[in-house]
């Protein structure tokens, strides 16, 4: 990589380390970039099976304890005719 370029003076300084540096760098981003992405698609995922999922009301939570007590009433008498 070139460091400084000099046509006055006919200088060109050039560092290797400078490229190594940029590679570790550049895959530190890279790797940033795909666990930003997978965050993203994994919240994305999460909001679509929420979006699908029925969540109870409290109507609906009445609606079954009247089906629970039905279904007592139901078992209490299969019980008593068995006996």
């Amino acid at each position: 990589m070139i460091i400084e370029f000099d046509r006055n003076d006919k200088r060109i300084m050039v560092s290797h380390t400078k490229v190594w540096e940029q590679g570790k760098t550049e895959e530190k981003e890279a790797a940033k970039k795909d666990a930003v992405s997978e965050n993203e698609k994994t919240k994305k995922a999460v909001k679509n099976v929420q979006s699908k999922v029925e969540k109870p009301t409290l109507g609906d939570l009445g609606a079954l304890a009247e089906l629970k007590e039905k279904m007592k009433k139901a078992e209490e008498g299969e019980s008593e005719s068995a006996e």
